[in-house]
């Protein structure tokens, strides 16, 4: 009985790897390689009007420059959550847990911006549409920089969902496979990683652990 339990736990995990094999084709070529093109044109799209309609990102202005940079390396990380590279995934789960917290609070101000831009439609709707509507300079002000970048800025909204997307689905098919008894590396971030990094920061932040002898949590 027991070697038949065996033998049968043994195909499961057989048939598991070929369905994970399987799935990791569909992946790459449904999910990966169109989410990549799609993600390179979105960078090229915020450079290219960083170039010529900016003239170099307004002078190097400083938020511009941030916007791009952090658009560019959302996306690097993005294909490697895409693409589930299970060994970068699963040693870098401190710089994951970063990467998504700032997309939250990226997307929480990009979409406040635009409900906010969209609630206030009769504010500044004759500004665009009325020939003899004079505006205020507050009212002009506040349109320009909302619309402007909500336009600048789209591309890498975008990012930011296909990180947090992905990191719920990890979530979800960490859990299924644990709950199926399939040992397979654990991709997911749970509060243990959460506490980790708070721990982590708390020691770069602490003068006295600079310098002790204490290693550092990821080392």
């Amino acid at each position: 009985m027991g070697t038949t339990t065996e033998t049968i736990g043994e195909a499961a995990l057989v048939a598991w790897d070929g369905i994970v094999a399987f799935r990791g084709i569909i992946n790459f070529w449904v999910v990966g390689i169109p989410w990549t093109i799609l993600g390179i044109a979105g960078l090229i799209y915020n450079i290219f009007l960083n170039l010529d309609f900016n003239k170099f990102w307004g002078g190097f202005n400083f938020m511009l420059v941030w916007c791009t940079l952090h658009g560019f390396f959302h996306f690097l990380h993005s294909v490697v959550l895409v693409f589930e590279i299970d060994f970068l995934l699963k040693i870098t789960k401190f710089v994951r847990l970063l990467f998504l917290w700032d997309s939250i609070v990226f997307l929480f101000f990009f979409f406040g911006s635009a409900i906010y831009f969209i609630w206030t439609y009769e504010d500044w709707e004759p500004l665009f549409f009325k020939d003899d509507y004079q505006p205020d300079l507050a009212t002009m002000i506040e349109v320009m920089v909302i619309a402007y970048n909500l336009f600048m800025h789209w591309p890498f909204a975008i990012i930011d969902i296909v990180i947090i997307v992905k990191e719920i689905f990890l979530e979800f098919i960490t859990l299924w496979e644990y709950n199926n008894g399939f040992q397979r590396p654990d991709l997911s971030l749970g509060f243990h990683d959460i506490f980790l990094l708070l721990d982590a920061l708390m020691e770069l932040f602490n003068p006295f652990w600079w310098f002790s002898k204490d290693p550092w949590i990821y080392e």
